[in-house]
């Protein structure tokens, strides 16, 4: 069974090096090879530069499914995969099995979304994708 996701950048701040980065963060747990690539980053970790607003300070304690990074030799503590190595992430995700769902992307990166989706993918594993794209 196809499985569709997203996968978003969103900003996050590092205590161990003190700096901000762009994690990138999957919609839901994604089957396939990608799945061991995943862990759960919390929220409350996440401190942007502006104020909270109220409702966001009631989601703090949920976690985030970020994207842990494929090159080992990174100096980050956490190693988790930041917007730069979204090349290598498509690299990864085309050689096995996934599909970048190209216009969906370009349609839901039109729309004035909260956490605008960078890549739409979907998993099917051996089967073979029957979508139809109307216009």
């Amino acid at each position: 069974m196809a499985q569709t996701f997203t996968i978003t950048s969103e900003p996050h701040y590092d205590a161990f090096s003190q700096c901000y980065f762009n994690a990138l963060i999957v919609s839901i747990m994604p089957a396939g090879p990608l799945q061991p690539f995943i862990g759960r980053l919390k929220e409350e970790d996440k401190r942007l530069i502006q104020t909270k607003t109220q409702c966001m300070r009631q989601q703090t304690n949920k976690c985030l499914l970020a994207i842990r990074s494929m090159d080992s030799d990174r100096g980050c503590r956490c190693n988790w995969m930041t917007s730069e190595e979204v090349p290598d992430l498509i690299s990864f995700l085309l050689a096995h099995g996934y599909q970048m769902e190209t216009q969906i992307t370009n349609m839901l990166n039109q729309t004035p979304l909260s956490r605008q989706p960078q890549i739409v993918v979907t998993y099917t594993g051996t089967q073979p994708v029957n979508i139809t794209y109307m216009r």
